[in-house]
């Protein structure tokens, strides 16, 4: 992918690169086993700033653009997408509600832990009759004095087991729901109400983790309103935004896995090449697979 690099920009894509062959590449079927990235791993990705990739520079961020942001899960996902997974709530669908429309308050307390991977953060929209329908959550909250009381579940949630923060999407105004009915959340863990399910358990991809959220009575500070409380019922327009962005990524990361792919189909078919097999012998066996 072109990207018109800086020089700073090539040497953290050297770096992926290198992290990618020689850590990922040689422990990805462990990882697949055991359900679980090494936490020595996360601290290489940490040392790189990989938490951090769209979050500004002022913050602790890396700051990186669209493309170049892009390119680098590319890379990621060329051996197994659970090393992108791991970073990529901290990027394009986590912290991008705060960056898009948070206070500086919020900026200031949640961006620099999030951007070091100090915080885990994740993105709290899927239930478990709203999934590509955004707009049929049901999730309410409700204000009461100083806080908002959120009541639901939230499934899927990737991250979930070590986040420490997530945006939660919720209805606050039933009429209106999408319509100016829906609003962003950051919600703690540890919030009164807020607990989180084990982790889901999966027939692949389990070196990412995924876990059900549910808020009981959780009560969350009016102030946790991203954006702040001029920002309620603006909230789906927060989460469309972050989930553009994330689309995007999601793109780039199915790229670099068919890219591996390919490679290794190529080196089956030249090792078969070089073995004696006729060309034509390969294509009626790929023919009888398909």
């Amino acid at each position: 992918m072109e990207t018109n690099a800086t020089p700073e920009f090539e040497k953290l894509l050297s770096d992926v690169r290198k992290l990618v062959k020689d850590t990922f590449n040689p422990h990805f079927e462990k990882i697949e086993k055991e359900a679980k990235i090494p936490e020595y791993i996360v601290d290489q990705l940490r040392s790189l700033g990989l938490f951090g990739l769209s979050i500004p520079k002022q913050y602790g961020g890396l700051g990186l653009s669209t493309l170049e942001e892009m390119t680098l899960p590319q890379e990621m996902t060329y051996t197994d997408a659970c090393l992108r997974s791991r970073v990529g709530t901290n990027n394009s669908i986590g912290s991008m509600g705060i960056v898009f429309d948070g206070t500086d308050e919020q900026k200031a307390k949640y961006l620099p832990r999030t951007a070091s991977g100090e915080w885990t953060i994740s993105f709290a929209l899927t239930e478990p009759n709203a999934g590509s329908d955004a707009s049929g959550i049901i999730t309410s909250a409700v204000l009461d004095g100083d806080h908002w009381v959120l009541n639901g579940n939230k499934i899927f949630i990737t991250n979930a087991d070590t986040a420490r923060l997530f945006t939660t999407i919720a209805v606050t105004d039933e009429m209106k729901r999408a319509r100016g009915g829906v609003t962003a959340f950051l919600v703690e863990k540890g919030m009164p109400g807020f607990s989180i399910g084990p982790t889901d358990l999966k027939m692949g991809f389990k070196g990412s983790h995924t876990c059900e959220l549910v808020f009981k009575d959780c009560h969350v500070p009016k102030d946790n309103v991203i954006g702040g409380m001029e920002m309620v019922r603006q909230g789906f327009k927060t989460a469309m935004r972050v989930l553009d962005k994330g689309r995007l990524v999601a793109g780039a990361c199915a790229l670099g896995a068919a890219q591996k792919i390919m490679d290794i189909s190529i080196d089956f078919l030249k090792q078969m090449l070089d073995a004696g097999t006729p060309k034509d012998a390969l294509q009626a066996e790929q023919s009888e697979i398909l």
